[in-house]
């Protein structure tokens, strides 16, 4: 049996597409596809867009896949907003959400990324690293204070 393994640390924007058109030149080879991500918007109705058997977490998104039991929904009702942000994400700190998220693309008009991310975490009262084992887990946390601690929440 062939496998193709992914993991919710790198997800694409519109992740099935991408997912669906790279499928072709291998799919005749691949008797089922795991993929490590739970049901987020993204891949919502991706088994049945594809044509080979595709198994997924049962997860509404994969924070819910990487905290164990019901810790992630206790977290969620903890008080406030949380940004749950996982080591994959974290690696980069506020400035991979910056390019992740484009919020320097309006830079040349006077606006500079803080302007965007003050509206994105509007709301949000915390930051919540998930140590997921893989990486420079102290280098992730690290970025994850300076998130916490950038001066999103300021007038």
């Amino acid at each position: 049996m062939n496998t193709w393994i992914s993991d919710c640390t790198s997800t694409p924007r519109n992740s099935w597409k991408g997912y669906r058109n790279a499928w072709p030149p291998w799919k005749a080879s691949t008797d089922a596809v795991f993929l490590g991500y739970g049901y987020c918007q993204t891949l919502k109705g991706l088994p049945g867009k594809v044509n080979v058997p595709l198994v997924m977490l049962e997860y509404e998104d994969c924070i819910a896949a990487m905290l164990p039991g019901d810790e992630y929904h206790r977290e969620k009702r903890s008080g406030g907003i949380t940004w749950f942000y996982p080591a994959g994400w974290a690696k980069n700190g506020p400035d991979g959400l910056i390019k992740l998220f484009k919020l320097d693309s309006m830079k040349d008009q006077g606006y500079e990324p803080l302007f965007f991310m003050k509206m994105m975490f509007d709301g949000f009262t915390r930051v919540l690293f998930i140590d997921t084992g893989a990486g420079d887990v102290t280098g992730s946390e690290t970025r994850s204070k300076e998130l916490a601690c950038m001066p999103v929440h300021e007038a």
